[in-house]
């Protein structure tokens, strides 16, 4: 098992080398020079967007909730959608015009032609806190699951995992980063495929399997079972929306080479996405079947647990190491906004002075370790609290950045104080519903009245702020 760990170790390491003469130009490190096409993009969207989740914390879902798991599957397929199909496009031509900017909050300053940094300072900093918590709780999820491959201590896996994902990140940049998702895409489609089919078999069948269900839960199956209230299924459903204002996802819509090829990436990514969810779905309601009674383990290891019941040998070797290149797809894309942003936003804005070409990509280098170290000291402590900051850092950048971003995509009418208020009145809300209020009502997802707050009040402020308008540039931005 350590020399496919070990393998799977050079050959991600080996696409950052590939790439490490390619990147010449600041452009490169950060979007890939824009040139990624419609299959990369694609899957590297999607992969990066849910990479270790799919087949740890959805299995984990199936497994407690039965089929009303699908609720939060079907808000995922739809976030997808809509990324692809209303962002991605406008995205890409938006942000090369407004002064090619590489970053979201670069593209929020610029989209509206101004000098005033408090707006791109703002988003810059909820970025840096979120990715900050991403990357740790990826680097803590990936030793953990390293750590029970191999069989070392915790600190050990934590050390092999950072010092992997820097070096390839560090040598290739966002080219490295995307590649290496193609191929982590790949392999979990492939566990995403196997695994369900294999433990169908092992059950006996889907009558078998069925009548399992049913004799445990008569409710397992049903969309309209107990363990989810209305609220709770509507929270699950719009979870997927928050998509939407993930920057990770977004990067890869401004990094396509050709706008026109959307549709294809859509499909590719899409088709992904679908297939993956399904399956990994499948995994954990099979797997309730398979361990009808007690089960001698956490719910979120059901997929490493099948692994070692079912497979030997060389695919059981291929499907564990597969764990671990999920996680590493989430962590490698999370670390690469973390170093961006601090680049080429909140440092720019700090400094005030252009940076050489080739120094910046050093710079960005240096930046990729130096983020690594920060995000590895707040994962050595596995039981830290900021680790359990995730779910509150999606809902976040969904409820506020999400609508911000289809703003200034299809209102022409809408003004930078409109935004800057619109994510500071959305974010105030979305953190006062999730940590002040709870029971009933007040149990729904913080991302739906956030979002909805920042919605308003980017309208009313923009409509009220008519002097500062510029229907005209918005004009020429949908000029391609």
């Amino acid at each position: 098992m350590i020399l496919s760990v070990v393998i799977y170790g050079l050959v991600v390491t080996g696409v950052g080398a590939y790439f490490f003469k390619r990147v010449q130009h600041i452009n490169d490190f950060i979007l890939g020079n824009r040139g990624m096409n419609f299959w990369v993009s694609g899957l590297s969207a999607q992969t990066s967007l849910l990479g270790g989740w799919v087949l740890l914390g959805l299995p984990a879902l199936g497994f407690s909730l039965g089929l009303e798991a699908v609720w939060l599957v079907l808000g995922l397929l739809l976030g997808t959608f809509l990324g692809w199909r209303t962002v991605a496009f406008r995205l890409r031509i938006f942000s090369l015009k407004s002064e090619n900017a590489l970053t979201i909050p670069a593209y929020f300053q610029k989209r509206f032609r101004t000098d005033r940094i408090s707006l791109r300072l703002l988003v810059s900093v909820i970025l840096l806190a979120a990715f900050m918590v991403y990357t740790a709780a990826g680097l803590s999820m990936a030793a953990g699951m390293l750590q029970v491959i191999l069989g070392v201590g915790y600190l050990a896996a934590l050390v092999g995992v950072t010092l992997l994902v820097v070096a390839y990140v560090a040598l290739g940049g966002f080219l490295a980063v995307s590649w290496t998702d193609v191929i982590q895409s790949l392999m979990i489609l492939t566990a995403a495929v196997v695994l369900p089919l294999v433990t169908l078999g092992r059950l006996g069948g889907a009558e078998r399997a069925l009548a399992i269900l049913h004799e445990m839960d008569p409710e397992f199956l049903s969309l309209k079972g107990g363990a989810l209230g209305l609220v709770e299924k509507i929270s699950f459903f719009a979870l997927g929306l928050g998509i939407l204002g993930q920057p990770h996802v977004l990067a890869r819509f401004m990094a396509m080479r050709d706008p026109e090829n959307t549709p294809l990436a859509a499909l590719v990514g899409g088709g992904w996405t679908l297939l993956v969810l399904t399956g990994a779905l499948a995994v954990g309601v099979l797997g309730r079947a398979y361990y009808p009674g007690a089960f001698p383990f956490e719910t979120d290891m059901l997929v490493y647990q099948l692994l070692e019941a079912f497979f030997e040998g060389s695919l059981g070797i291929f499907l564990q190491i597969t764990l671990l290149a999920a996680l590493m797809s989430t962590i490698d894309s999370k670390l690469m906004v973390t170093v961006s942003v601090f680049m080429r936003d909140f440092y720019r804005i700090m400094v005030h002075r252009e940076i050489p070409n080739q120094t910046q990509v050093r710079m960005g280098r240096f930046l990729v370790v130096l983020m690594a170290l920060a995000a590895f000291l707040i994962a050595m402590d596995a039981g830290s609290s900021v680790l359990g900051l995730v779910g509150l850092a999606w809902i976040g950048l969904g409820g506020t950045l999400g609508p911000a971003l289809i703003f200034s995509l299809y209102y022409p009418g809408v003004t930078y104080r409109g935004v800057l208020w619109g994510i500071l009145t959305g974010g105030a809300t979305l953190l006062f519903w999730e940590l002040m209020l709870s029971g009933g009502a007040f149990d729904l997802t913080g991302l739906i009245p956030g979002a909805a707050v920042s919605s308003l009040v980017i309208w009313q402020v923009s409509k009220r702020d008519s002097g500062h308008q510029d229907r005209e540039h918005f004009e020429e931005l949908m000029k391609w």
